[in-house]
């Protein structure tokens, strides 16, 4: 019983002196502030690639997989499927993606995956 105690003391100093660890100066300590030292930057669509987009969802209830998919196998081989900022895609059910190969996929807007 005593040899269980003086474990759990070890173990309890190990974390405690785990967690004592200073960062060096300028290292963020949250998500703001990496988010902050590190903002993000939408990068120029790549011309080298052909584009394919495909229409958004009008709505929640709006199922575009089937365009999706249509979309992704469009853009395999060399493509890019682009989903523009500040629109929603609603994806249903779920897709095989396992023939995809050379495919870049920049999701600039929403996608909503509601798979029952």
């Amino acid at each position: 019983m005593r040899w269980s105690s003086s474990l759990a003391a070890v173990a309890c100093s190990v974390v405690v002196s785990t967690l004592a660890i200073e960062l060096p100066a300028g290292v963020p300590r949250s998500i703001v502030e990496f988010r902050q030292k590190h903002p993000y930057r939408a990068r120029a669509i790549s011309h080298c690639r052909r584009i394919v987009k495909i229409r958004s969802s009008s709505n929640d209830t709006d199922d575009i997989s089937d365009e999706f998919l249509a979309g992704i196998k469009q853009a395999n081989e060399g493509g890019t499927l682009y989903l523009p900022k500040d629109e929603l895609f609603i994806i249903g059910k779920p897709l095989d993606l396992t023939f995809l190969n050379n495919i870049h996929v920049r999701i600039d807007g929403e996608i909503k995956a509601c798979l029952l």
